[in-house]
């Protein structure tokens, strides 16, 4: 098969590590380099693909056949643009602009600084199209038509807050060029004593959420982060403890959310919205808290509302008891989950990415 052939192939030339997305690969060293050796059909045409892979052939000769060497130095320059300023890459603890992404967009706009120029007028939704791409593609921020397949996106990994990094980036380089937009300066992380100053300033607080690291490959963890960290927000934000941001980070034995909360400790009481009074069922909600310790239901902006006890007033113990419920990624398991509080998150967790949580500045600025 070619699955075997290929692993045959990469292991006798490469000598590396078997690693797996849609089918076996392996990742090792060539001559200095790090190298993947992936196995392709070779199909007749980008249409008739049988994994996604099998279109990179395509995707070289297309950008060899439609470039020279002047253009090729200027996506090199695109490419290292896009890592300076954090967005390089489709992967998902990325969620930015693949390698064949940003030599498309340099090669339609015919150049590196024409590029930036339109990316700085850029907004949510843009759609660029070499003419041969068709269909629509729902919940994206972008969308490029594969000029060697027109029914692929390829800016489909892009996020909406990758894109807008980008677009900013484009807009303050055109202001101001300069060379911590391609060699960023290294960032200096706060001390404790800094990290407590300005969350002393802030007023706020913080919580970790720490889940004991999945046995799966890197891709599929990245996205079971994402969908674990806007989870455990929205949960926090659904029972009032307004989460102000939240970060995340990756060791060899954990991953760890941190959340930086207005409050972490909220009053016994809140106000619970009814129905309006003209309804049928508003005579029900009456009923059902006429007895209600905490005072009886008024009408307030034409609503029913009524003072009631909170479910949870400490935002560690709601996630805790809540921990099968939030919705995470599958494979982070609830039962691992270890709660932090403010004292010690800030011992514990990176002051690296605590440093990114309190003092947001991007690559170029610092």
């Amino acid at each position: 098969t070619m699955e075997a052939l290929g692993i045959e192939v990469g292991m006798a030339i490469l000598n590396g590590q078997k690693s797996f997305t849609e089918h076996p690969y392996i990742s090792g060293m060539f001559k200095g380099m790090e190298v993947d050796m992936v196995p392709c059909f070779a199909v007749s045409s980008a249409e008739k693909i049988k994994s996604s892979v099998d279109r990179t052939p395509y995707h070289a000769r297309y950008i060899l056949n439609n470039t020279d060497p002047a253009m090729r130095d200027e996506m090199r320059l695109m490419k290292k643009f896009m890592k300076g300023i954090g967005t390089y890459g489709a992967e998902p603890h990325v969620r930015g602009f693949s390698g064949y992404l940003c030599e498309i967009i340099t090669l339609y706009y015919g150049g590196f600084l024409n590029a930036l120029k339109a990316v700085a007028e850029w907004k949510e939704g843009v759609k660029l199209n070499f003419g041969n791409g068709e269909g629509n593609f729902s919940r994206v921020a972008m969308i490029f038509y594969d000029p060697v397949d027109g029914r692929r996106n390829v800016a489909s990994a892009v996020h909406v807050d990758t894109l807008s990094r980008f677009i900013t980036a484009a807009r303050r380089y055109m202001e101001s060029p300069d060379r911590r937009f391609f060699f960023p300066n290294k960032r200096e992380p706060f001390d404790e004593k800094g990290i407590r100053a300005r969350l002393d300033i802030r007023g706020s607080t913080l919580i970790s959420v720490s889940f004991r690291r999945p046995n799966v490959l890197d891709d599929i963890l990245h996205s079971q982060i994402w969908k674990t960290e806007s989870a455990i927000e929205k949960r926090l934000h659904y029972y009032g403890f307004d989460p102000l941001r939240s970060v995340h980070s990756v060791t060899e034995r954990e991953v760890i959310f941190v959340f930086e909360l207005a409050t972490n400790q909220l009053s016994e009481t809140y106000v619970h919205e009814g129905p309006v009074p003209w309804v049928n069922n508003a005579d029900n909600f009456l009923k059902v808290w006429e007895n209600n310790p905490y005072g009886a239901p008024f009408i307030l902006e034409g609503r029913w509302r009524v003072v009631r006890k909170r479910p949870f007033r400490d935002a560690g113990n709601m996630i805790l008891k809540e921990a099968t419920q939030l919705g995470v990624g599958k494979d982070m398991n609830p039962n691992s989950i270890i709660i932090r509080d403010h004292d010690e998150t800030i011992e514990h967790v990176d002051k690296a990415i605590l440093t990114e949580m309190l003092d947001p500045r991007y690559p170029w600025e610092n």
